[in-house]
């Protein structure tokens, strides 16, 4: 074994893994959308303000964003980010 993980694969049996479930209504389907972060000039590195998609997946059903899967969570705090 070369010690390289890019040319390794796992292989996983998904079956024996546990599906996510919504939070707020117990549903197991999720769908992707985008929050759009628009970035100051004044802190962008191009010096030009900038907007930049950050995906996100959100329950199908009543829309919520989990805090496992939302990227604006401190997991280590478990506070909100903006």
């Amino acid at each position: 074994m070369d010690g390289n993980l890019d040319n390794q694969q796992m292989k996983v049996d998904l079956r024996s893994a546990d599906t996510m479930v919504c939070p707020d209504c117990d549903k197991d389907h999720f769908v992707p959308r985008f929050v759009i972060k628009k970035v100051s000039k004044i802190v962008s590195p191009t010096g030009k303000e900038q907007y930049i998609p950050l995906r996100v997946y959100v329950c199908a059903n009543c829309k919520t964003i989990p805090d496992e899967l939302n990227p604006f969570v401190d997991k280590d705090n478990e506070t909100k980010l903006t």
